[in-house]
């Protein structure tokens, strides 16, 4: 758990320094897609990749025991996770690599012919349109294949569940958020007081907010910081913390923003960032997904959305929301959760502990797509959908 925890706060670090001011990944997704190529991976470049995403020896083991859980379809919830290996017509790839892809990683594969590249490319989008419920179009382009790709992998992750206690529509708001010490620009606030795990860290000088869903064992956990341009302190640590669960059960009143964030990750720098040169270079050896040679990794890249929302159930009682944490307080009295300033937040499969998105919230003007986004999403609280995809050559 201690190496995982490392992983991801190494993994949000780095492309807290390649992304913009909003962003969310999903370490879980980018683990198992470069897991899976780790497996056809042989010498330094195994020990490159291994060492980036700290994959332990017992990584197919507990890749087993994760998989299912990322496959839950309930009535208010829904957690779905697939992979799939779009293979070239006549490319042998080994007969191991196959059996561990598809009774570990429960990939599916796929024969196809990269030199038609428009139709190959989609094909590839049509099967993500469809295990992310037409909300990724296009994520593959034709000019990005052609007559020397061997092998693409793909990863979907999707989720959507809706809010145990809903935030209150009619009390959502233009409120003000601090993007600086003094600067503030108006945001739609969403406000709602609940029963909620809270904690306030005086180490992190953060205050944590737990919020359930409804049939699920994802939650997800908004990180405030005490000082308004305390996020940068707080997310250096994200490894302090993110594994913990110190939480106390409280009446809250929470004021958080209502928000729609798409990032498009290049994991290339990231990873040559974290010392993994051989798999982009000639010198790679991926001779355990084929015998033949010559392969090298062309792209890793990942997309991902999130989009928070007020739940549709209007019955939830709900009061405006005060700034600043009360230091004395009764058991009847809420604690305040205001999100008027740059937070981090965490959605976490809590049965094994698995981080499925982490992000950071600091300046609503800076989304790169605006509320248009919303339109395209299905109605309920809070929807994410990811793609992994790596092309081999």
């Amino acid at each position: 758990l201690k190496s995982h925890l490392h992983y991801i706060g190494t993994l949000f670090q780095e492309v807290a320094k390649n992304q913009g001011k909003n962003f969310v990944v999903s370490p879980i997704s980018a683990e198992i897609v470069l897991s899976l190529v780790a497996e056809g991976a042989k010498g330094d470049t195994h020990k490159e990749l291994v060492k980036a995403v700290h994959i332990g020896p017992n990584q197919q083991e507990a890749l087993k025991s994760i998989t299912p859980k990322l496959n839950s379809a309930r009535e208010d919830a829904k957690l779905l996770s697939a992979n799939k290996m779009y293979v070239a017509e006549g490319f042998d790839i080994n007969k191991s690599l196959q059996s561990t892809a598809t009774d570990v990683y429960q990939a599916g594969l796929q024969n196809v012919n990269f030199k038609d590249n428009v139709n190959t490319a989609g094909i590839i989008n049509k099967w993500v349109e469809e295990h992310t419920n037409n909300k990724i179009r296009d994520l593959v382009k034709a000019d990005q294949l052609d007559a020397q790709t061997r092998l693409v992998l793909v990863n979907t992750l999707y989720f959507t569940a809706n809010w145990v206690h809903p935030f209150t529509k009619e009390l959502t708001s233009q409120k003000p958020f601090y993007t600086s010490e003094t600067e503030t620009k108006n945001v739609e606030m969403m406000q709602g007081e609940f029963q909620a795990n809270f904690w306030h860290c005086g180490y992190l000088k953060a205050k944590f907010l737990e919020l359930p869903f409804h049939d699920s064992n994802v939650t997800m956990t908004f990180v405030l910081p005490d000082s308004k341009t305390g996020l940068n302190d707080v997310s250096d640590k994200i490894q302090d913390y993110i594994g913990h669960d110190k939480f106390k059960d409280r009446q809250v009143a929470a004021s958080i923003p209502k928000f729609t964030v798409r990032s498009d990750i290049d994991f290339v720098p990231i990873l040559k960032d974290l010392g993994v040169e051989h798999l982009f270079s000639a010198n790679a050896d991926l001779s355990g997904i084929s015998n033949k040679g010559g392969l090298s990794v062309s792209h890793v890249q990942q997309q991902a959305y999130i989009n928070v929302t007020e739940s549709g159930v209007e019955a939830a009682a709900a009061t405006d929301v005060g700034i600043g944490l009360t230091s004395i307080l009764q058991p009847s009295d809420p604690v305040t959760f205001n999100a008027d300033h740059p937070f981090l937040y965490v959605l976490k499969e809590k049965t094994h502990n698995v981080v499925l998105f982490v992000g950071t919230y600091r300046d609503e003007a800076l989304l790169k797509f605006g509320r248009h986004l919303l339109e395209f999403f299905i109605s309920k609280t809070c929807i994410l959908v990811l793609i992994n995809s790596i092309s081999i050559y």
